[in-house]
């Protein structure tokens, strides 16, 4: 595999550099200028790469998105855990490699996706890699259980609820719940569905 070329390079630095100040500022508080400090480039730079903000906001989808489906291959090679249990850990941002910006970016990008078509649908691009791969877990885990369906797409549904619901609400209200709450919370619910 080849050296990434200096255009790749400096779109991921400027996406990067958006990460930190959206999880910081919001969607509207990460200005072009904001986002250029962050990346150590002029603004003239930025616009060259990216025509607007927005452009930045879907770049960063796709990268979070193929970030989080790397994270799910190195836990789950990594752990001795059930698959699944690797999964949940590596989709709600636990580890070593945990970054509390891309949660903030995770919950802006759900807010702009109620907002504007190219985002809403890289967004639901997302979330169907995300719902596949709980789903063919929950297939292997349950399939000794005699599941239906249906009742794995309303677990699966279930989870990734959760799990969208923990990151809001960690950026909206920090500290109200209890730290890991998610983790536990989404092995209870598995565990209730196997009686």
């Amino acid at each position: 595999m080849g050296r990434p070329s200096n255009t790749e390079e400096k779109r991921l630095q400027i996406v990067k550099a958006f990460v930190k100040i959206v999880g910081k500022e919001g969607y509207p508080g990460a200005s072009i200028q904001k986002i250029a400090e962050a990346a150590k480039m002029s603004p003239g730079l930025i616009h060259y790469h990216f025509k607007t903000k927005q452009e930045i906001l879907v770049e960063t989808v796709r990268w979070l998105t193929g970030t989080v489906m790397r994270r799910i291959e190195s836990v789950a090679n990594e752990s001795k855990k059930l698959s699944l249990t690797a999964t949940i850990q590596a989709l709600l941002g636990l580890g070593k490699d945990a970054s509390p910006e891309a949660v903030s970016a995770w919950v802006v990008i759900a807010a702009e996706a109620s907002r504007h078509e190219d985002v809403r649908k890289v967004y639901k691009e997302s979330l169907v890699l995300r719902v596949e791969k709980i789903r063919s877990e929950l297939e292997t885990l349950f399939k000794e259980k005699g599941f239906s369906k249906s009742e794995i797409a309303e677990a699966t549904a279930g989870i990734i609820s959760l799990m969208e619901g923990a990151f809001l609400l960690s950026q909206s209200a920090p500290g109200l719940l209890p730290k890991g709450y998610a983790t536990k919370s989404v092995e209870r619910l598995i565990q209730g569905y196997l009686g």
